[in-house]
């Protein structure tokens, strides 16, 4: 049930694998892990925290996904990529196994109020994405209804409108 009443069906196929988290459990974990994309061509050798780089990290991110089914960008980050409206600071990217696996190919270290939102996949049909490279329509649009910001919830129901289809 959506925050305005309106209800959407998820598909039929089996949504949360039987071996992971329940839902609820899932939807706790909702943003609790997020990370600082870090680069280390200073010329001291130290690392530099990177805080604003989407460009780079959506793309490696896509370049991931080609070579690995269980990688997919979500939230608004994906939604930008169907419907390019607003992408928003934040990067949620899903994983299956452990998701913490694909932090020091993105380069990325745990920080609790970093950019990239790093999640494990909740099934194997949410890498059936709008795109190659994105999560099921309906968890994307999910991930943007918690979105603290206006403008992310107008990019929400553009979205909704382009990418859900049978599901709005």
């Amino acid at each position: 049930i959506l925050p305005d009443g309106r209800t959407i069906e998820l598909p039929s196929e089996e949504w949360f694998d039987e071996n992971d988290t329940t839902e609820s459990e899932w939807l706790e974990h909702l943003g609790n892990t997020a990370a600082l994309l870090i680069e280390d061509t200073s010329s001291s050798g130290q690392p530099v925290v990177v805080r604003d780089n989407s460009g780079w990290l959506d793309a490696q991110i896509a370049k991931i996904a080609a070579d690995d089914d269980g990688v997919r960008l979500g939230g608004a980050a994906a939604a930008f990529r169907v419907t390019p409206h607003h992408r928003g600071e934040t990067t949620v990217v899903h994983a299956d196994g452990d998701p913490r696996r694909i932090l020091p190919v993105l380069r990325a270290v745990p920080d609790a109020d970093g950019p990239l939102i790093v999640m494990g996949m909740p099934g194997p049909a949410a890498a059936r994405g709008a795109t190659p490279d994105t999560a099921h329509p309906v968890l994307v649009y999910a991930e943007m209804l918690h979105a603290p910001d206006d403008r992310t919830l107008e990019a929400a129901e553009a979205f909704r409108r382009r990418a859900l289809g049978a599901y709005a």
